[in-house]
């Protein structure tokens, strides 16, 4: 099964949560859509989570801070690891492979309809969590498995990107 890993970097300001999502470069297959940041798990990381930390420095230039595994979904044969991490509440130019970082409080909603199919049940889990989180308590972790077309055409293009 092929492995691939999410960060979603979060922040708490005057006790509001935020999270910080982009979108793939112009000319990447999920171009357009928001995300965390993250990618495939390559035989040279020495976990899941060295993974995560690699990918959300590649994408966005910061490191993994205070990651917690939020879950995982499988879809077909990948399986998707979640984190959550606390970055600074700064803006974020476009990188190398992110554009259009943009902050979002959690208790908005008007941006999963730019996400990818499936996103909204995480960012639900996000939001019902984010206290604990930020208190250090424990995370409930979700496991979601996925079977039929919901997000078939959202990994078709995520196949496209990785050249599969």
């Amino acid at each position: 099964m092929k492995q691939f890993t999410v960060v979603f970097p979060v922040a708490l300001v005057e006790e509001t949560a935020y999270i910080l999502l982009g979108e793939q470069k112009p000319g990447k297959p999920l171009a357009g859509y928001l995300n965390g940041y993250g990618g495939k798990v390559e035989e040279t990381d020495e976990s899941i989570l060295k993974a995560a930390e690699r990918e959300l420095d590649e994408e966005l230039g910061v490191p993994l801070e205070n990651p917690v595994y939020i879950g995982s979904i499988i879809h077909q044969t990948k399986e998707i690891f979640f984190y959550l991490s606390t970055i600074e509440y700064l803006p974020h130019g476009d990188t190398g492979e992110m554009v259009n970082n943009t902050w979002f409080t959690l208790k908005e909603r008007t941006f999963e309809d730019k996400m990818l199919p499936g996103d909204t049940e995480i960012m639900e889990h996000i939001r019902a969590n984010i206290g604990n989180y930020f208190e250090n308590r424990e995370i409930e972790e979700f496991r979601i498995i996925k079977e039929g077309t919901e997000i078939d055409s959202a990994v078709q293009e995520l196949n496209k990107s990785i050249g599969h």
